[in-house]
């Protein structure tokens, strides 16, 4: 499958995306985790394998990172809703329809703050392992269906705080993997497809 690789203007930066697929049932917007980009998606073959699914697949670098250059717009140490305003002004600008708001760790985090402040176009969540500390007190106004899958072994946030999340997102679902650490999706990319597939069939 051919990938569409390409830019596009947001609050005066060049934002890096990468594309495939038809939006037959939504689009799954996928975020990255701060020590990586959008081209770890690719390698484990994430674009082909959601597309197959029927969604439209974006995976995005976030300013600062990737292919991405820095932004002052959405610099989250200078603007508090930094974070929910990029997944707010990519959604709109890049005109995605029923997104499914995907990210580990970081991208995690940037997806519940998406989702606390009730960003237009979000249908469901996917969060692995995310980093979510500052939003923690908001969780309570998640308000569409949340996947939460998380590494048994995960060194860096341990699986405690998966369930205490599990707990704060009212209906959420919560998937561990077995020998697998925080990026779960990197360590068992076919585990994690297939949780992913079997959510994404349950919320249609």
């Amino acid at each position: 499958m051919v990938h569409e690789d390409s830019f596009i203007g947001l609050g005066g930066t060049k934002i890096h995306y990468i594309s495939s697929g038809e939006p037959v049932h939504g689009t799954i917007l996928l975020l990255h985790g701060m020590s990586f980009s959008s081209s770890n998606w690719v390698d484990i073959g994430a674009m082909e394998k959601f597309s197959s699914y029927g969604y439209r697949v974006v995976a995005v670098d976030y300013p600062g990172y990737g292919r991405t250059e820095p932004s002052m717009s959405y610099d989250p140490g200078k603007a508090p809703d930094a974070y929910s305003s990029f997944v707010s002004n990519l959604i709109e600008e890049m005109q995605l329809d029923r997104v499914i708001i995907t990210g580990p760790s970081m991208g995690g985090g940037i997806a519940l703050a998406a989702m606390t402040a009730n960003v237009k176009g979000i249908v469901a969540g996917i969060l692995i392992a995310p980093a979510y500390g500052n939003v923690e007190n908001l969780l309570s106004r998640v308000e569409v269906p949340v996947l939460i899958i998380w590494g048994k072994a995960d060194p860096v946030i341990p699986l405690s705080r998966g369930w205490k999340l599990h707990d704060l997102i009212a209906g959420s679902k919560l998937v561990t993997v077995e020998n697998a650490g925080h990026a779960v999706y990197l360590d068992k990319p076919e585990r994690f497809f297939t949780i992913v597939r079997d959510f994404l069939e349950s919320i249609r």
